[in-house]
Formats: C-alpha cells, structure tokens, sequence
C-alpha cells in the first residue's frame, strides 16, 4: 500500500499521530486546541526537543532505586538518601569525580566552612580541574555539535 500523504504538508506529524491526538483527546479529555498547543510547543522554541528521552533516561536511575531504597533501615535515613543521591547526580552532571567531590564536602561541611557556594558543583569543578572527569569529553562535545547542527537544519527546513 502506497504511504498515506502527510496530513501537515512539510510536517512531521504522521497518521499516527494525528490517531493518538484524537484518542489521547477523548482519553485525557482535553479539547483539540489544548492538545495543539502542547504538541507544537518545541516548534516556537528551538531550544525544545521533539522527545523527552533524555529526562526519561536521567530519571530511570531514580526509579530503578526507588525499589532498592524502600528499607534503607529507619525513616531519617530516607531524607538523607536523597540528599545524597542529590549530590551525586549534581557531581555526574558536572563530570566530576564523585569520591573526590563528596569527600571534599564532608570535610568541609564538618569543618564549619562558611563559603557553601564554593561547595556547588560548578564551582567546585572550576577550584578543582584535577577532579572533572576528561574522558569521552571529545565524544559528548562531538555528539552535542551533532545535535545543534541537526535542530539548526530543522529550523531552517520547517520555517
């Protein structure tokens, strides 16, 4: 069977999509208009993206512990998990050296040390070169001119 032509000349939107929008009207009773609105929005800001994989796949990591932190053996201890966990994922996304950061801050939160905004991870990363985490650097720098050029070629193709 030939392809169906696409219902938005130029468009993204296949049939599919335009399927799961009406089901998805009638499913989350929202009106057609609303519905346009929250699928066109990454259309007027190029800085959204089509898909939010990136945001699922950050936040698998927490649902995946979820199970694992439901004993973490009194209830105090599930504030300070996440208070950890917090750390960590601001130390992962800084590319710095987890053991590194953490012992630093401990030292120096027990230490009395006034200067906390030196203790935030970006700042902390600038004090600490020795400590950011270089490899695969070339490959993240490669992949994010790859995916700026892709959505630069988007915006000029759909204006």
């Amino acid at each position: 069977a030939p392809v169906p032509p696409r219902p938005i000349p130029g468009g993204i939107a296949g049939p599919g999509l335009i399927t799961e929008v009406l089901v998805g009207k009638f499913g989350d009773h929202l009106p057609l208009y609303r519905l346009e609105d929250i699928l066109t929005r990454y259309t007027d800001d190029g800085r959204l993206t089509i898909d939010n994989n990136v945001s699922e796949r950050t936040l698998r990591h927490q649902a995946v512990g979820r199970k694992n932190w439901l004993f973490l053996g009194s209830e105090a201890a599930g504030p300070r998990a996440a208070v950890l966990y917090t750390i960590l994922a601001g130390a992962k996304r800084h590319r710095i050296e987890p053991w590194a950061y953490v012992r630093d801050l401990l030292l120096r939160i027990h230490a009395d040390d006034q200067c906390l905004e030196e203790l935030l991870p970006d700042r902390w990363a600038a004090a600490h070169p020795e400590a950011v985490l270089n490899h695969r650097l070339e490959e993240s720098r490669a992949k994010a001119i790859r995916t700026r050029a892709r959505r630069a070629h988007r915006r000029g193709r759909h204006k």
